[in-house]
Parts: C-alpha cells; structure tokens; sequence
C-alpha cells in the first residue's frame, strides 16, 4: 500500500514523520526510495497497540513533527496534493482543528490498487468527517483506544473543528486479505477490552463500547479470542464482558 499513497503525500507537505510499527515487508525499501533527509521514520513496537490503543502511536509520532500544522493520515489513505498545497493559503483565525473528508471504498470487482484513477471513480463509498489537520502544539493530542479523537486541552476538538477541502481516500479494503483481517482482530480485542475495563474507554465515542458491541457481540468475542491466542495473550474474561453487555441500555441498540 505504501508504494502508492507515500509517493503521493511527499509531492505535498514540508516533512513526512512515518511511524513504523515492525513492518517485516518493503516498507523500508520504500522509505528508502521515496523520503528524504528532512522526513524521519520512527519506531514503534506493534505490541504497545495491545496496551495503549491507537492514540498512542500518533501523539508520539507527532513530538517529532517541525512544522507549525500536522496533517495525520494512515499509510492506506491517499491525499489528492493539490488539496494539500491548498492548505498553504488557509486563513485558519484562532481554529486548531480542521475536519477533512474521508471516502470509505469497498471492494469493487475488476478495480484494484493497479489503476487508481480507475478504482476512486468506480468504486462504492461511504463518506466520514474526521479531524486531522490540527495546529502543532503540545496541547493538542490524540485520546482513545480505537477511533481515536484528536482533543485541545481537556475537550475533545469535535465542537470547535473548521472544514477544510481535503478527501482522503480510505484504501483499506484493497489491502491484503491477511492485513486486513490481522487489523480486525486487534479491532475487536481493544473493543472488547475497553468493555470488560471501562477505564480504557475514555477518548473515544461512546457509540464503539454500546451499540456496536451490541450488534456485533459475538464476532467480536470470536475474533478478539483469535488475536489473543496468536499473540499468546490471555482471554479476555466472558463474565466481565458479559456482565458489562447487560448492562447496557436497550436504548443504545435501537
């Protein structure tokens, strides 16, 4: 995926901060090819994801960026550059956080990562608004275990984001089959811990931990007890989680 969106992203911005979680792939090939000296690629260990969720990684990629904005996107997401160029000429007043437009594609056939033009024109999508692009300072940072927000201060930047006319298209279902799977299980374990755990759930909408659980109960419990015996971790414990199941509002499932 990376030999199609990096490329992309490094006709458009100042640096690129790439944060590595032991990719045992070409990624470093394509570093090597495609960044120069003034991006930097930082490590990461895969395995702090388990304990810290995916804020984490993004706020301690984000200590290492210069420049006075960050735009934040995922190593499957595509920028169109002269959006990004655009953001040169943005008057952003006192706004820190701006949404962009993320484009959802599904697996379409006869489209495929060979033919981009193609596969963005074709393929079905679904639309979300997410806030990644945001003022460098140290009081703005990302909070949550999954579908993490990025927050100024002590409130989430939801309330207060601007809009700006960036898309970013979301490639995740053209990766391969087992990166993808891989990532849905790690999904539904962080899910389900910060269910069984409450604490964890702070930094992420509630609707992950309620409704979703509530429509999706089963397959998450089938595929987080995957990740934990690949990983060799320990069950998650059925009667917390099912304790914590009960006691959700019916509220939450309408």
């Amino acid at each position: 995926m990376l030999q199609h969106t990096l490329p992309v992203m490094k006709q458009c911005v100042d640096e690129i901060i790439v944060v590595d979680m032991g990719s045992d792939d070409r990624s470093f090939e394509i570093y090597e090819e495609f960044l120069t000296e003034v991006d930097r690629v930082v490590s990461y260990p895969r395995s702090n994801l388990f304990a810290f969720g995916f804020a984490h990684p993004r706020n301690y990629g984000g200590q290492f960026a210069r420049a006075d904005w960050v735009l934040a996107i995922d190593s499957d997401e595509l920028v169109e550059p002269e959006q990004v160029r655009a953001l040169r000429q943005l008057n952003p007043g006192a706004t820190r956080a701006f949404n962009v437009t993320r484009n959802n594609y599904q697996k379409a056939p006869r489209l495929d990562l060979q033919n981009l033009d193609q596969l963005i024109k074709g393929a079905p999508f679904t639309v979300e608004k997410h806030r990644r692009f945001y003022r460098n300072d140290p009081a703005m940072r990302w909070e949550g275990l999954i579908h993490e927000e990025i927050w100024d201060g002590g409130a989430s930047a939801y309330a207060t984001a601007g809009e700006v006319d960036v898309t970013l298209h979301h490639l995740n279902a053209y990766k391969t089959h087992g990166s993808a799977h891989e990532k849905q299980l790690l999904y539904s374990y962080i899910t389900l811990k910060a269910v069984a755990f409450p604490r964890f759930q702070y930094g992420t909408n509630e609707y992950w931990f309620t409704t979703f659980v509530q429509e999706n109960f089963s397959s998450l419990v089938e595929y987080a007890n995957a990740f934990s015996d690949a990983q060799g971790l320990p069950r998650l414990p059925m009667p917390l989680l099912t304790a914590a199941l009960n006691k959700l509002p019916a509220a939450a499932a309408s």
